[in-house]
């Protein structure tokens, strides 16, 4: 069974405990401390780097909520602690852990073990892990599927929160190692060798990880990581790349890398490095290897010989560790760090040429992107073309479309004069016939009235010689001009009952007031025996020519003779006209 990928950021974990004054011994890692890092370097000074060892390691196999289940995650931490109790380490196992125990596990480790800066911290990690969205997460056993998207969060230990934790601790030393894919960038990945020699710097506070995969790699659930790592714990693979006697948290990733790559065909190539703080990215989490026996020379030449075979194979191992981790990297500046730390190697002459293929590879790829560069550039100036294309023709559109619509208001401009044109040439000649019906009209009430004139005459006896009126007669059109020219007159309707004052005047204007109605302004005229008005307001501003008899100073109006419509009151009377 695989063990999921992805273990995103792994946490500057500082592992550290306030261990007892008087812990044991075996505990501290005494270290020869020497001038340079140049390997020949002279000891300048011994001492105890560490006053306690502590450890964390979990192991979970036993998922129950969705995960795969896992089968070696508990084994391999059983043995790495066995590992490292031997090395002197205070070892917390915690195994298939659930959400709440693997949270106070961590919290507990970093906050309690860590309040020690003398004490050497270490973490290992065997189980599943995941990233989503650039945040990693450590998936303890009941916590579910990412599917079941805030169930997880809650349930998983986030690699955020363990950083909480761990720039809590005041160790000065802790190397975390997870067992599983890793993604992200929470440290820098090395490129260069680690030191040939211990030196004070070493000493140093540093944060390291190491991490059994890169991110998308599916890590291997058979025990061959756990492995490897406690060999090189034990001294039995040559990871000291100096052969110092010591194995560095530095040293320990450059073999791991090179191991696990070869052993998968590069299908699983683990990471290490230090974190990303000018603060923790100083010294080397430091582990020391069993001493071994050292043979008695039998002279002075064959120990020299032996010493300098020795360092000459040590060299090569180092050499070759530091080739294997790099040769298919295809990345120049790596060639180039080896052939400044090797130059005249054994690997020196296809470094050569791996780098100047590299190199012509990178001037190829610098010109595809110049060439793309150039297409882009194409490609940009083409859709400004086109933008500045349908710009003008979005232009000429609005202006015909402006154009159209004023040729439109125009016709509908010209539409409406024509149409009011008409419409005041019928109006006229509607005004035209009914003043031709009233004129024919009046003619024919001329007509009739001379008529009945002529009748009446005939039967009214004569006035004889004084010229007196007879009143029960109409009054003829001079006598009319007499009786109203320059007098007042009260009208009564019979017809609506208002009553009016008005008054005359003899070049033919009249002003009157009425009741209710206020006053109007109008022309007075005689036609034909008839008394003739016409106001601007009052009567629809019609012209009525009604007959005129007058009693006293009475005056009646009629419209013929049998049908009287007025009765008006004069204040004088003319005395030509008067009884």
């Amino acid at each position: 069974m695989k063990r999921s990928t992805v273990l995103m950021a792994v946490l500057g974990a500082a592992l550290l405990l306030a261990g007892a004054a008087d812990a044991a011994s075996s505990r501290g890692v005494p270290l020869k401390l020497r001038a340079s890092e140049k390997a020949d370097a002279s000891v300048v000074e011994e001492v105890q780097l560490y006053g306690n060892s502590h450890a964390l390691v979990v192991g979970i196999d036993d998922y129950t909520n969705g995960w795969p289940r896992l089968s070696m995650a508990v084994k391999d931490a059983q043995l790495v602690a066995a590992a490292l109790k031997k090395k002197g380490f205070d070892v917390t196992l915690v195994l298939n852990a659930k959400s709440a125990e693997l949270n106070r596990a961590f919290e507990e480790f970093f906050i309690l073990k860590g309040e020690d800066p003398d004490a050497r911290l270490f973490v290992w990690y065997a189980g599943h892990g995941h990233s989503e969205r650039g945040e990693g997460f450590l998936v303890p056993a009941d916590a579910p599927t990412p599917a079941k998207r805030g169930q997880f969060r809650l349930k998983s230990l986030a690699l955020r929160r363990v950083g909480e934790f761990v720039r809590l601790a005041e160790s000065k030393h802790a190397f975390a190692i997870f067992d599983s894919c890793f993604s992200g960038t929470v440290f820098e990945s090395a490129r260069a060798l680690p030191p040939s020699a211990v030196t004070r710097a070493t000493t140093l506070p540093v944060r390291q990880f190491l991490t059994s995969g890169d991110a998308g790699q599916t890590v291997s659930d058979d025990g061959t990581f756990r492995e490897l790592f406690i060999r090189a714990l034990d001294g039995e693979e040559r990871a000291d790349a100096n052969g110092d006697g010591y194995v560095t948290a530095s040293e320990m990733g450059l073999f791991l890398t090179d191991r696990v790559t070869n052993l998968t065909q590069s299908k699983q190539t683990p990471r290490y490095g230090k974190l990303r703080d000018k603060d923790w990215d100083r010294g080397d989490f430091v582990f020391s290897l069993p001493e071994v026996e050292k043979p008695k020379p039998k002279q002075v030449a064959t120990a020299t010989r032996a010493a300098d075979t020795g360092a000459a194979a040590a060299r090569l191992q180092q050499e070759t560790v530091f080739w294997e981790s790099i040769k298919d990297s295809g990345d120049p500046s790596a060639y180039k760090a080896y052939l400044e730390a090797f130059p005249g190697g054994t690997f020196a002459p296809l470094a050569r040429v791996k780098l100047k293929a590299a190199e012509g590879k990178a001037i190829t790829q610098q010109r595809a992107l110049a060439d793309e560069r150039k297409a882009l550039e194409a490609e940009r100036q083409r859709l400004a073309a086109e933008a500045e294309a349908r710009r003008r023709a979005e232009d000429e559109a609005r202006r015909k479309a402006f154009a159209e619509e004023r040729a439109k208001l125009a016709a509908e401009r010209e539409r409406f004069a024509a149409e009011a044109e008409a419409r005041r040439k019928a109006e006229d000649e509607t005004r035209r016939k009914r003043l031709a019906e009233e004129t024919a009209g009046l003619a024919a009430e001329r007509e009739r009235l001379a008529k009945q004139k002529q009748q009446l005459a005939a039967l009214t006896p004569s006035t004889g010689d004084s010229g007196r009126v007879d009143h029960s007669e109409f009054l003829t059109g001079d006598q009319i001009k007499t009786l109203f020219s320059d007098n007042d007159v009260q009208m009564t309707s019979l017809r609506s009952g208002r009553r009016m004052n008005v008054e005359f005047e003899a070049d033919g204007d009249m002003s009157g007031s009425m009741e209710g109605g206020g006053k109007d302004y109008g022309k007075w005229w005689v036609r034909e025996n008839r008394f003739c008005r016409q106001w601007d307001r009052w009567g629809q501003n019609k012209i009525r020519c009604p007959m005129i008899k007058l009693t006293g100073n009475t005056v009646e109006a009629y419209r013929t003779p049998e049908e009287k419509i007025d009765t008006w009151t004069l204040k004088t009377v003319p005395a030509s006209l008067s009884r």
